[in-house]
């Protein structure tokens, strides 16, 4: 399960969304770590891939979300 669609569908089915981009706050109560962490992260090159949206807040694309999810999965086994 490598394909964008694919992972999108799969964050969708998870979460109830009803667009595929997150907000910093809406990822910190998916992956149970406050904004700042996740502001932290960002700062440090760690953490989900994201893009800075029209007034300077981060969004996280649902689908590469799921994609560090399964690679933090992978690395803690």
């Amino acid at each position: 399960m490598s394909n964008n669609n694919d992972l999108t569908r799969l964050g969708f089915e998870s979460q109830g969304l009803t667009s595929p981009w997150l907000t910093r706050r809406q990822l910190a109560a998916r992956l149970g770590y406050s904004e700042k962490t996740l502001a932290n992260w960002a700062s440090r090159g760690t953490g989900p891939k994201y893009t800075m949206a029209i007034g300077g807040r981060a969004r996280y694309h649902i689908s590469d979300v799921v994609r560090w999810e399964i690679s933090a999965l992978d690395e803690a086994a």
